[in-house]
């Protein structure tokens, strides 16, 4: 299993509970571009050797297939979720949502995951703003 975004705070939630006993996961590689999320993660959840600590960028398409080497879930948490922040940065939002999701699709078919679980998109029908824009390209494209 791999779950990008791992530091944010949907992914860091997703983490703590997939390392509950009952779920009984092999491994969890848990993949950012935040040294200091990944850093922080890893203090909270003390010495587990399920989990393997990557940073890496879903914009970097290579990177991402060798972080899906030899997985059978992926978990999509990684996005840039803050509105204002979108839409005061619009092309570094666009660069994260659309093509790193793209690069993360691209990426899963290649190396033959079974399952890719997107969980990290607002939908929006008639977009109003940058991020919802984002949404809306990702799911239709």
């Amino acid at each position: 299993m791999l779950i990008a975004g791992g530091s944010g705070s949907l992914g860091r939630r997703l983490v703590r509970e997939l390392v509950k006993p009952q779920y009984k996961i092999k491994t969890i590689r848990v993949l950012d571009n935040s040294e200091k999320g990944i850093a922080d993660l890893q203090l909270h959840l003390k010495a587990d050797d399920r989990i393997r600590y990557l940073i890496g960028d879903i914009r970097d398409k290579d990177r991402m297939e060798r972080a899906m080497e030899n997985i059978d879930v992926y978990i999509h948490c990684a996005a840039l979720k803050r509105v204002e922040m979108c839409e005061y940065n619009p092309f570094e939002s666009i660069l994260t949502n659309v093509v790193g999701t793209q690069n993360c699709i691209d990426a899963a078919l290649h190396t033959n995951v079974d399952r890719f679980i997107f969980i990290s998109s607002d939908k929006a029908v008639s977009p109003c703003n940058i991020y919802m824009a984002n949404a809306k390209v990702c799911l239709n494209h």
